[in-house]
């Protein structure tokens, strides 16, 4: 589903009156017929906003739709009003999310598109470029266990951590974000075989637990990553699992408990 809102719209009715305001609504739908498909609607909500519904539509597909449909409308001036323009907000459907929820994505988006200046098109999964803020990792002193070949992966895994939250957040290329979380997901499954045959070498006692907590954490990842590949996951969820329970949580929970381990004895 795209919802779309016409920019500016009260200064046409103001400018120009409202006959020439109910005639450039028409000149949008027009428009917006000439693009869809027979299986697409365009229902109005009221004023100058639409929902456009795309039945078995991906994401990436919908914002393609989107953006067509905004170029188009930017290059189809009005007889009266001249140039008009739109700004839109995309959403896929969640599997079991209701309706109201659907629509308060899809909305959020369209304002965002507004607040980066209108005339663009915004995904409910991340912000538009102008308004990008998101938190780094930042590598605390208290990460570090003492063994430079585990700080190393260690602080390689929060490097790509935030590699993948810019281009979740950027939204741009879903095939550079694949082939990143690939290498990403690979990484953390060399760490932490690693990381197990140290555990083993210097007699950690907890190294089996260690390990079933290791492959509990690969398992939910390939899980998470299946459905998110499906659409029946919001990436901002699969990420902060990524982020959140493998890179940061795993190091501050279960990690500095053998930390002590990595010391060398005291005479």
């Amino acid at each position: 589903m795209f919802l779309l809102d016409l920019d500016n719209f009260k200064d046409i009715n103001d400018t120009w009156g409202h006959p020439v305001g109910d005639s450039v609504l028409q000149h949008l739908v027009k428009v917006v017929n000439g693009l869809i498909r027979k299986t697409d609607s365009i229902i109005r909500l009221g004023g100058e906003e639409f929902i456009v519904l795309l039945p078995r539509t991906a994401l990436k597909n919908a914002l393609t739709a989107a953006e067509k449909l905004r170029s188009m409308l930017e290059a189809s001036p009005h007889e009266t009003a001249g140039k008009i323009t739109a700004s839109f907000g995309v959403a896929e459907h969640i599997s079991l999310e209701d309706f109201s929820e659907w629509y308060a994505r899809v909305d959020a988006a369209m304002y965002q598109a507004k607040k980066a200046g209108r005339n663009c098109v915004v995904s409910a999964e991340s912000p538009p470029k102008p308004q990008q803020e998101f938190l780094q990792l930042v590598w605390q002193p208290q990460w570090e266990c003492g063994q430079p070949e585990i700080d190393r992966q260690h602080r390689l895994l929060v490097e790509y951590g935030n590699q993948l939250l810019a281009l979740a957040i950027c939204h741009n290329d879903p095939a550079a974000l694949d082939a990143h979380l690939d290498k990403l997901l690979a990484h953390v499954a060399h760490h932490f075989n690693c990381e197990v045959e140290l555990l083993k070498e210097i007699g950690y006692p907890a190294h089996a637990q260690h390990t079933t907590t290791h492959q509990k954490l690969i398992d939910e990842a390939i899980k998470l990553k299946e459905n998110y590949h499906t659409g029946t996951l919001r990436s901002s969820a699969f990420f902060a699992f990524v982020v959140d329970d493998i890179i940061v949580g795993h190091m501050l929970n279960e990690d500095i408990k053998f930390f002590p381990y990595m010391s060398p004895p005291k005479h």
